[in-house]
């Protein structure tokens, strides 16, 4: 992702959290990633599943910003 290959981090973060889900971090650094690219509905959902598992403030705050700029502000 740093190097610039965004499509090729998203397809292995999206791996990565499909073939780990016991770990909700990989899933949280997919929707972290979605965020980046500015998919934000995919990353609000995503965000959903990792709340199942995995409690981090990270969490909650990239949760912050997705309500944030999509208008979502009472959540």
């Amino acid at each position: 992702s740093l190097s610039g290959r965004k499509t090729e981090a998203l397809n292995e973060y999206k791996k990565l959290a499909t073939q780990y889900p016991v770990y909700g971090h990989n899933q949280y650094l997919y929707a972290e990633h979605l965020y980046y690219m500015s998919q934000l509905a995919a990353a609000d959902s995503s965000l959903i599943e990792v709340l199942k598992r995995y409690s981090d403030n990270r969490v909650y705050s990239l949760k912050a910003r997705i309500c944030n700029k999509t208008g979502k502000i009472q959540e």
